[in-house]
C-alpha cells in the first residue's frame, strides 16, 4: 500500500490535500507514533477537520476584538460549521493572525470560549490536557485542586490526598474565568 493509498483510506481531507484537484501528487509525509494514547489520537483527528465549538462554550468576542480571560482555556474562532480550536492563556486576539488561518472566508467570525468544567478523567485514570491548568479531583462537590502541565494522576497520587473518603472520584479541567463583556 503507497502513501497516497493510505491518505485516501484513513483521511480524505489530506488525500485531497494531496493534489487531487490539480491532477499532480505532491509528496505525501508518513507521521510514524509509537502506541499514542486515545487523546493524542483524538486531538490529531480532531485537528484535521473544522469543527462547531463544543456544548458550553459561550462568544467571549466578534472578529477583531480580544478575548479576554485569566488561565489557560480553548478558544475557538470561525462561523457556521467552519470553526478552528487553539489554546491561549490570558486571553487572545479573535482574528487571522492569532489563529494562523481563516476557517471561514469572507464571513464575518466570533470567537467562543469553553466556559464550563470539563472532565477528563476517573478515578485511577490520567487526564491530559494542553499547556498548564487548574484541575479538580473529587465528587459531590468536595475537590482537590492541583496546577499541572499537559498530565495529572486521577488520584490521590496526583492530588496528595483524598478529598472524599469511600466515594468513586473524577478529574476535570477547571475552566478559565472570563471577563464580563460590557
Amino acid at each position: 500500500m503507497t502513501p497516497v493509498d493510505v491518505a485516501r483510506a484513513t483521511n480524505q481531507k489530506a488525500y485531497d490535500l494531496i493534489g487531487v484537484s490539480t491532477g499532480t501528487k505532491r509528496k505525501l509525509g508518513i507521521m510514524q507514533m509509537d502506541f499514542p494514547n486515545e487523546r493524542l489520537v483524538y486531538r490529531i483527528i480532531k485537528s484535521n477537520f473544522a469543527q462547531a465549538p463544543p456544548e458550553g462554550a459561550r462568544e467571549c468576542a466578534k472578529e477583531g476584538e480580544r478575548c479576554q480571560f485569566s488561565g489557560t482555556g480553548d478558544v475557538s474562532y470561525g462561523a457556521g460549521d467552519k470553526w478552528i480550536t487553539k489554546t491561549a492563556t490570558n486571553g487572545i486576539n479573535c482574528g487571522v493572525a492569532a489563529f494562523g488561518t481563516d476557517p471561514a472566508p469572507n464571513v464575518l467570525k466570533t470567537c467562543k470560549i469553553v466556559a464550563v468544567a470539563t472532565k477528563c478523567a476517573d478515578e485511577g485514570g490520567v487526564c491530559v490536557f494542553t499547556g498548564t491548568r487548574t484541575i479538580r479531583y473529587g465528587a459531590n462537590g468536595i475537590w482537590a485542586e492541583k496546577t499541572a502541565t499537559s498530565v495529572i494522576h486521577c488520584g490521590v497520587a496526583g492530588f496528595g490526598r483524598d478529598p472524599v473518603e469511600n466515594v468513586l472520584k473524577q478529574c476535570y479541567i477547571v475552566p478559565p474565568t472570563i471577563a464580563n463583556k460590557p
